[in-house]
């Protein structure tokens, strides 16, 4: 069986058509591929760039929760960290915030006892009070409570020498009016020892 011309340049044409479809495939194909291997390095990458932002915003929220101490700080730089993978980085990050959390417990304790000698004015209270401020580090926080407890202690030793003042007055005002030459009464008995009299009334 002869074909005839116009089979065969239909036949030729698919040939080449199917090379072309087989050579687009193939190059684009390739391409798609080595696009796919190389994609996990980027990834890689982008993943390390990741962690490395999420390290300097965990240290920036951290430096921020040691120059400031306060609950809020710590709570956003405990959240920075737990998002960081490397451990060894986050046991270094966690061991500083867990300073700074102790730091603002003593605070808030420091500042609780001060509110306490300050609503119930008593020398107990002050002794507690002075002891919870002995802990803190924080030198400005520490200076603030200081000044509140030394106001409380001085009204406390200025209410005692009140007192002691007032106490002093009565037992002298106790004494002048026992006035031993006071003639306005008549004594019922008097009594003489030879160096002393006693009058009895």
């Amino acid at each position: 069986m002869k074909a005839s011309k116009s089979e065969v340049t239909y036949f030729i044409l698919s040939i080449i058509l199917i090379a072309f479809a087989g050579g687009i495939y193939l190059f684009f194909g390739n391409t798609k591929t080595n696009t796919s291997s190389s994609q996990p390095k980027s990834s890689i990458s982008s993943s390390s760039s990741s962690q490395a932002d999420l390290e300097a915003k965990a240290q920036e929220l951290l430096s921020a929760a040691q120059a400031n101490p306060s609950a809020e700080a710590v709570t956003n730089a405990q959240a920075a960290i737990n998002k960081i993978s490397d451990e060894a980085k986050k046991t270094d990050f966690q061991s500083q915030l867990d300073a700074v959390s102790a730091e603002v417990t003593n605070q808030t304790n420091a500042e609780n006892a001060v509110k306490t000698a300050e609503d119930n004015q008593t020398s107990d209270n002050v002794t507690a009070a002075q002891a919870a401020i002995d802990v803190l580090t924080n030198q400005a926080t520490k200076d603030q409570l200081q000044a509140r407890l030394d106001a409380v202690s001085n009204a406390i030793a200025a209410a005692n020498t009140a007192t002691t003042d007032t106490a002093g007055s009565s037992d002298s005002t106790t004494e002048s009016t026992v006035d031993p030459n006071n003639t306005s009464r008549t004594p019922t008995s008097v009594t003489t020892d030879g160096n002393h009299t006693y009058y009895s009334y």
